[in-house]
């Protein structure tokens, strides 16, 4: 089924509920777009239709007749806002006349939609205005869209309001693989009609007198073979008693109109009716499509290079090139009690027409298929073309889904290397001003003997030892919220009130040193059983902050609290964190045991410092990393929301963080597990 089918239910989804609604519909069908939409001229299997039916059914609860309905109404006005609604308006004067005249539509779309199978109508006269609609299709359980559609048509292009009914459904017709419903239509009277203005569905029949006289038609059959060189005459037993020029040359020499009964040369493809002469009289006024028994017609001569120029893009080629194709129409000659089917080759391009051995000197000058052709010709280059422009219009809308996505990964990886404000200055392309801050506190941390242990080991097993030493790290300076600055090698940094400014920026920092110092307990070297140890300086002053370099921009920190917190490290003591008399000066909610540091060579006064909780060297064992930080990651001091009756994981100030440490820890076993 073409893809605007497709398109039609969208726009009727997207109009009553929202884009959002029609993209996960979509998504419920399992059907994979990829980032683009449906393409009007691409054509997609039944199974995606009804899935799609399915989910729309589903998600909006209602049930498929509902939505079929619906979509029948909607294709009318798709069809109108699309430019198809000066088409649609000349087809009849009345509703009956523009039912007859869709299977001429129809016909007319196959020859550019190549392969589509449309529907059939049959429109006859009913007792009091009342029209019965004969709907054949391929497709069995489309008909609901029927009657939305008829209703739209009569309202829209009549100003009339119908009431559509299925009479009958059935396979009555050997023909039909599909399905059969025939349909009643009948006028309902509206208040706003005036009286006596009545309307009809139908615009009568005008039978003119003729005559029966020969002498009152001086033409020959010879005559008549030269002006209509495609027609077949046919008695009431559908005896092929009269047949154009053109035709008898198609056929095979051994094949004389003398001995041939309708149905040993054509099937009748449109409209689904028997090969019965009753039948065909029922059924005058409408489009007739035949097409030629296999084997009967002669191979026309292969097209050369030259005259099939055009074909590669021709959408698709006739698989049985030993059938033709007539499309006409059914006359009842009253005068001899016969039909005439008067008709013309029904031909997809130029190079078809040759292939069937077929010229524009067999079609007469007043027959416009040679116009037809010449036109299709032009509008198949157009619709190759309109293709290929729809094709890279959908591959631009994947690419931008893709580049909106691309830009939602790019922002979040520059959030995790740089502050908020910095990436938005990055992203709108605009320069990241300096900033200086007046009081931060900087943490650095090393590992003990790292040099050595890299000299005895596996890289792979420094690697690893590494990632599970910092994610834990990572963690802690999130729950914490401090800003990590870099890591390189075995040093790791961060710093607290900044970007933002907070005041508690040095007890956030030596929290998150006495939390490391615990979690390097649980990682174990890689050279041994023995757990790692490590080193912490912290010192809090001033500095200058901003973003270096454009090709891997930093966010680096710069001045002499650096240099400080650098040293504070470098002279601190496996398992100890040493602070600066500036940070201890900082500290404000924490309950800390304070050791001053002899060994500095520092001109500053510096302190070991751990929290007064556990005893000094206590070792800690936890039995998992999430024990570890369950245990670790709460601030060292009681929180002053907690009374005697609660208990510090119960208290309203630290659910929130409980909730968070439990989400981030549970991550990173996961990550250690693996």
């Amino acid at each position: 089924m073409y893809g605007f089918i497709h398109c039609v239910l969208g726009d009727l989804v997207v109009r009553g509920f929202g884009e959002s609604t029609w993209q996960r519909i979509v998504k419920n069908a399992g059907i994979e777009l990829g980032g683009g939409t449906f393409l009007m001229h691409k054509v997609y299997s039944d199974d995606d239709t009804w899935r799609l039916l399915n989910a729309i059914s589903e998600h909006l609860e209602i049930s498929r007749e509902a939505v079929l309905e619906s979509m029948g109404e909607h294709f009318v006005r798709y069809c109108i806002e699309y430019g198809f609604g000066s088409l649609l308006r000349v087809l009849g004067g009345s509703l009956k006349d523009f039912l007859c005249n869709l299977d001429s539509l129809h016909e007319h779309l196959a020859s550019t939609y190549p392969g589509i199978r449309s529907p059939s109508f049959c429109c006859t006269e009913g007792p009091d205005d009342t029209l019965f609609l004969h709907y054949y299709s391929e497709r069995s359980g489309l008909y609901p869209i029927v009657k939305g559609l008829v209703r739209m048509i009569a309202k829209e292009f009549f100003n009339v309001s119908v009431a559509v009914d299925v009479v009958s459904e059935e396979r009555e017709l050997t023909s039909c693989q599909g399905q059969v419903v025939t349909f009643s239509i009948r006028h309902l009277s509206c208040n706003g009609d005036p009286p006596g203005d009545e309307k009809r569905l139908s615009s009568g029949t005008i039978c003119p007198t003729t005559s029966s006289d020969p002498k009152d038609l001086p033409l020959s059959v010879d005559t008549f073979n030269d002006i209509f060189p495609f027609h077949v005459m046919l008695d009431r037993d559908l005896k092929v008693v009269q047949m154009g020029r053109s035709l008898q040359r198609l056929l095979k020499g051994n094949v004389t109109s003398a001995e041939l009964r309708f149905q040993d040369i054509f099937e009748i493809i449109r409209p689904k009716v028997e090969s019965l002469f009753s039948d065909i009289v029922r059924h005058l006024n409408t489009i007739y499509v035949v097409r030629t028994v296999q084997g009967i017609i002669n191979k026309g001569k292969d097209c050369t290079a030259q005259a099939c120029e055009g074909a590669s893009n021709s959408a698709s080629v006739d698989l049985d090139e030993s059938t033709l194709k007539l499309k006409g129409e059914m006359v009842f000659v009253t005068e001899s009690d016969m039909l005439l089917f008067l008709c013309s080759p029904r031909v997809k391009d130029l190079s078809e027409f040759l292939r069937k051995g077929l010229y524009f000197s067999d079609t007469p000058l007043h027959d416009s298929s040679r116009d037809v052709l010449m036109v299709n010709y032009l509008r198949r280059r157009e619709r190759d073309l309109l293709d290929k422009i729809e094709d890279v219009g959908n591959q631009l809308r994947k690419l931008q889904g893709k580049l909106s996505e691309d830009k939602r990964r790019t922002e979040e990886l520059l959030h995790s290397i740089l502050p908020s404000n910095a990436v938005q200055s990055l992203v709108s392309n605009s320069p990241v001003e300096a900033e200086a801050h007046p009081v931060v506190s900087i943490l650095f941390s090393d590992i003990v003997n790292f040099t050595g242990i890299c000299e005895r080991v596996e890289p792979m097993d420094i690697v690893r030892m590494l990632n599970k030493l910092y994610t834990s790290f990572d963690v802690l300076s999130k729950l914490n919220e401090l800003y990590k600055v870099e890591t390189i090698g075995d040093a790791y940094m961060v710093a607290g009130g900044i970007p933002e400014k907070v005041d508690d920026h040095a007890d956030r920092v030596v929290t998150m040193a006495v939390g490391m110092m615990d979690v390097s307990r649980t990682v174990t070297s890689p050279d041994g059983d023995k757990p790692i140890s490590i080193r912490v300086g912290v010192h809090s002053g001033p500095c200058m902050a901003g973003v270096v370099g454009t090709t891997m921009p930093r966010y680096c920190l710069f001045g002499n609290t650096v240099s400080l917190a650098s040293k504070m490290e470098s002279c601190s003591q496996p398992g100890k964190i040493n602070i600066s008399d500036a940070t201890k000066m900082c500290l404000h909610k924490g309950s800390y045991i304070f050791e001053e540091n002899m060994s500095s060579s520092l001109p500053i006064r510096s302190y070991f410092v751990q929290a007064s909780y556990r005893a000094p060297d206590s070792p800690v064992t936890p039995r998992s990393p999430l024990a570890a930080s369950m245990g670790l990651f709460l601030t060292p001091q009681p929180s002053p929301c907690v009374t005697p009756e609660t208990t510090p994981l119960q208290s309203p100030c630290l659910s929130r963080r409980n909730s968070e440490l439990f989400d981030i820890t549970a991550a990173v076993e996961v990550r250690h597990s693996i």
